[in-house]
């Protein structure tokens, strides 16, 4: 029998998940750029036709879906190439301009770690995403050694399909996860400041991390911590100033997106569901059903494995419970698509992952594992 190599076995248990997602991640995003996308990093952002493109970049190099409308990576591409939207037809390549805009850092970030360079930057973009996944089984992992429970559950990140659907397609949603459980690992080290600097900058990513600070803000009471909330309602300011400029610069008379994406309680579900039991069965519809069918399961066990153990999983079942109203009260247009409310709702899958307790959690969280893993890789192996 071979044995480990003494520097992999010196690796704590966190180092260890890490490194393997970190191989994992590496290997899968080479393959998609080499093969997917023969060697054109902008595959990653799924460029459409209809919509104008950013004029940073050129039509000639640029891979280009033709009749289709694009998808969200395209808008965050825009706006990382102009974040301060100097050029009228950077605001023009845009479909909601003051939706977008809301959600600056992701591209703002890779604006700055890129120098400005049009060419660096969709790289940078993809690095970000790529990160984050790592730092996500890390933050998970290191919170489970800390409880000295088993730290496999953590790589259950690696099964989510909505974290390769955010990496393929570039959006933000797989980074603004990852600032929600920086929220979460700080919260549980006990160090609030760091806890509010990530709350800060997940806000200012996408607005629905809101909720996070809810729970926050929830939980604090629930355990008579306070002196948190010097720290968790400060840190939703900068959110709310930036809200308030783009609606101001733009003109904006509604919170953007807001009608299109909430319905009264359930109806959205009632359509999606009557959607795929009237479409027949075909691979597409299937997987749909699949996918849409996890998520409900995700939802429920989620909360049922948080009530387990609700001393030490306070912040995850009310972060789940507030996630899942959003659920519940979202229209057709999220969960039509069935590559789009898996990312929208990626951090209910994530935070089942958080959940820690008895043996019997860590037993199911494996068993979700595998259903969660044939959906990434129909998804990986599958999309087009």
């Amino acid at each position: 029998m071979t044995r480990a190599h003494p520097w992999l076995c010196a690796l704590t248990a966190p180092q260890r998940n890490s490194l393997i997602a970190a191989i994992v991640v590496i290997c899968t995003t080479l393959l998609l750029y080499w093969f997917k996308f023969d060697s054109n990093i902008t595959g990653f952002f799924r460029i459409g036709s209809i919509l104008p493109l950013s004029p940073y970049l050129d039509p000639e190099t640029t891979t280009i879906i033709p009749n289709e409308l694009g998808y969200d990576g395209q808008q965050f591409l825009t706006l990382a190439l102009d974040p301060f939207l100097n050029n009228p037809a950077s605001i023009a390549a845009l479909d909601n301009p003051p939706f977008r805009y809301r959600r600056i850092f992701y591209p703002l970030l890779s604006y700055s770690l890129g120098f400005g360079n049009s060419a660096i930057i969709p790289y940078v973009m993809v690095l970000i995403n790529s990160l984050a996944i790592v730092v996500i089984i890390w933050c998970i992992s290191d919170v489970l050694n800390r409880h000295t429970l088993p730290t496999w559950p953590a790589l259950g990140i690696l099964s989510i399909p909505g974290v390769w659907i955010s990496l393929v397609f570039s959006t933000a949603d797989l980074f603004n996860t990852m600032l929600i459980s920086l929220v979460i690992y700080n919260y549980h080290l006990k160090r609030p400041i760091w806890a509010a600097l990530a709350l800060t900058l997940a806000t200012l990513t996408r607005e629905t991390s809101l909720l996070i600070g809810i729970a926050w803000l929830i939980t604090s009471g629930w355990n008579r911590k306070y002196q948190d909330l010097r720290y968790s309602i400060p840190a939703l300011i900068p959110m709310i100033l930036w809200n308030y400029a783009v609606l101001t610069r733009f003109a904006a008379t509604q919170i953007p997106g807001a009608t299109d994406s909430f319905t009264i309680p359930l109806m959205g579900i009632m359509e999606k569901l009557t959607t795929l039991l009237n479409s027949g069965l075909n691979p597409k519809s299937i997987y749909d059903l699949y996918c849409f069918m996890l998520l409900i399961l995700i939802i429920g066990v989620g909360i049922k494995l948080s009530l387990l153990d609700v001393k030490q999983n306070r912040l995850i079942l009310i972060s789940i419970s507030l996630y899942s109203m959003v659920f519940i009260m979202s229209s057709i247009n999220i969960l039509d698509y069935f590559f789009n409310y898996p990312r929208t709702f990626i951090d209910l899958y994530i935070l089942f992952f958080w959940i820690s307790g008895i043996s019997k959690v860590r037993y199911i969280q494996g068993t979700m594992m595998g259903g969660l893993l044939a959906s990434s890789l129909f998804f990986l192996v599958g999309h087009s």
